[in-house]
């Protein structure tokens, strides 16, 4: 891919040895170059799942991930995106059920005990920042903002 870096009244050019300067328009006519950027290989990482308390979780215990992981070899990236082209997934299928997330968190061993304590937490957490909103002065634009984010929440109220 190639990227032109000379397409506004000033910007940011970057040399060849990593130095930036600011350009004018002047400038940027009489040294204007083309930047490119290249992929050649990534690594995969699958990381341990950890009983989270993620507050916008809207029921059940949340899922995390912990900093312990197993390293794969690395690949080449258009091997990667061969075997991916038919495999991608949509926004919403990132999101998994209340009975998936405790399927999963009881295969990695956490009792339906701690699952239960997760989720008082994370309703308590949920409760401390309803709390703050309430002693907090805010204005109308924000007032907006949450409006909308409980819509969403409210229509995603099934899943996590």
């Amino acid at each position: 891919s190639t990227i032109d870096t000379s397409t506004s009244s000033s910007s940011l050019d970057l040399d060849s040895s990593g130095s930036s300067s600011i350009l004018s328009p002047s400038t940027k006519k009489s040294q204007r170059r083309r930047s490119s950027v290249q992929f050649g290989s990534l690594t995969i990482r699958s990381y341990e799942v950890q009983l989270g308390d993620n507050p916008s979780c809207s029921n059940g215990a949340p899922v995390s991930i912990g900093w312990r992981y197993n390293e794969l070899n690395p690949i080449c990236i258009e091997k990667y995106e061969a075997w991916m082209e038919d495999k991608r997934r949509s926004r919403h299928e990132f999101h998994l059920p209340r009975s998936q997330r405790e399927s999963i968190l009881l295969d990695y061993g956490y009792s339906r005990n701690q699952m239960t304590q997760a989720t008082k937490e994370v309703a308590k957490i949920k409760k401390q920042r309803r709390a703050s909103l309430k002693t907090t002065p805010i204005t109308r634009l924000q007032e907006t903002s949450w409006s909308f984010i409980d819509m969403k929440v409210m229509k995603r109220r099934s899943s996590c």
